[in-house]
């Protein structure tokens, strides 16, 4: 729910700025429409369509399609989930003038290194997501356990998902700081863990670690 949240808040503000931009291109009559580009633009299927977002970042388009001198818009298939301004298209558009482009420098074998490390990045916050949940739950089904068998069952559960959890924040602001990657907390956010949930599950993960050092 959180994931689907942040993304559909952020797709719908790309999509409402293209539509206010276009909306006064088409008031001034407007045509060529430059493309932004950035670092760790998606790749797709690697081919020339609208999937592959180093293939239009960056460049001249016809809003129309009449202007022969430029590809229409639509190659970069605007309003289409995985073209621009889709799902989490970080991606702008702004009138060009067909020769200025300060987007023409961009490096594509270091675009592919970027997205490399961001796709991992990703990676790691699902995991850590997840883990909360998962920890959220074990620590909810303590609680309501109607032995001390299946809470001692439970809370171990809780501990040992705390741990991993611990380990793998550990492990995401170290692969950030050594990959020049902004930590981003929002996305390893989810409903109902807040300071209280996190504390707890520290406490579980420091018992966790005092037992495993003492069994050996």
């Amino acid at each position: 729910i959180e994931t689907a949240t942040l993304r559909a808040v952020r797709t719908s503000i790309s999509r409402m700025c293209s539509e206010i931009t276009q909306a006064r291109m088409d008031e001034m009559g407007w045509d060529i429409i430059l493309t932004s580009a950035h670092l760790g633009a998606r790749i797709g299927d690697g081919g020339e369509n609208y999937t592959n977002h180093t293939w239009w970042q960056g460049r001249f388009f016809s809003k129309s399609g009449k202007d022969k001198r430029f590809p229409p818009f639509s190659d970069c298939g605007d309003g289409e989930v995985q073209g621009i301004h889709g799902a989490n298209c970080r991606h702008s558009i702004g009138p060009g003038d067909g020769i200025h482009n300060p987007f023409s420098d961009i490096d594509t074998e270091e675009n592919r290194r970027i997205r490399e490390k961001e796709e991992r990045q990703r990676t790691l916050e699902r995991r850590i997501r997840r883990s909360k949940r998962e920890a959220m739950e074990y620590k909810a089904a303590r609680d309501a356990a109607k032995s001390e068998e299946k809470w001692k069952e439970f809370d171990e559960d809780y501990q040992r998902k705390s741990a991993l959890l611990q380990k793998q924040n550990k492990e995401y602001k170290e692969f950030c700081e050594a990959n020049g990657l902004k930590k981003l907390d929002d996305r390893l956010q989810i409903a109902k863990w807040n300071r209280m949930q996190a504390a707890e599950a520290r406490g579980a993960a420091a018992r966790y670690k005092n037992k495993k050092g003492k069994g050996k």
